[in-house]
């Protein structure tokens, strides 16, 4: 379940990060210069590409962590409806 969580919430972050990404923003422009990258270039996009994938993971990682600490908490009051062996008494053998 937890692949499962961390595969879609990649997706989601990749698409969202993604849709904020503009060659007309200056920024960009300018971030990538820094670099020595250009727009148009296929090592320009592929550090962009390789920065949204580590960038969309992290996010991924984040919410599938908050995803099993939630059900982690939400669980624990059901270690209470377990019956614990009050006897005493060993239990028998399994074989």
């Amino acid at each position: 379940i937890a692949s499962t969580i961390q595969a879609r919430q990649a997706q989601i972050a990749w698409n969202e990060l993604g849709g904020h990404i503009d060659p007309f923003n200056l920024n960009f422009s300018d971030w990538l210069a820094i670099r020595g990258l250009g727009e148009n270039t296929p090592m320009g996009m592929a550090r962009v590409a390789q920065l949204l994938e580590a960038q969309s993971e992290l996010i991924a990682f984040n919410h599938t962590f908050a995803v099993i600490a939630l059900s982690f908490f939400v669980l624990m009051p059901a270690a209470l409806l377990l019956r614990s062996n009050k006897t005493g008494a060993r239990p028998a053998p399994a074989h």
